[in-house]
């Protein structure tokens, strides 16, 4: 099993005006691959259809196609969590 995880850096921020400020390790939680060439396929199709966009908006977006270590649970796969309401 393979995941997508990404590195998002904005630009030029008011927080951060010298640097860019990095989000690390942010898991695609809606995506788990079977293989590591299927992974790829999603992430060559990502880059293509966000690109324009993230210049735009001066954001880097850094993906990686890594193997699953340990099936960890996904929102709504959070034991205790439901959609459910409370009644």
């Amino acid at each position: 099993m393979f995941e997508l995880i990404a590195t998002i850096c904005l630009w030029y921020t008011t927080i951060s005006p010298d640097k860019p400020l990095c989000f690390v390790n942010a898991q695609v939680l809606t995506m788990k691959f079977e293989s590591e060439s299927g992974c790829h396929l999603v992430l060559n199709d990502l880059v293509r259809s966000l690109d324009a966009d993230l210049r735009a908006r001066q954001v880097g977006m850094g993906l990686v196609c890594t193997p699953v270590e340990d099936e960890k649970p996904t929102i709504g796969e959070t034991p205790g969590v439901t959609d459910a309401p409370h009644e």
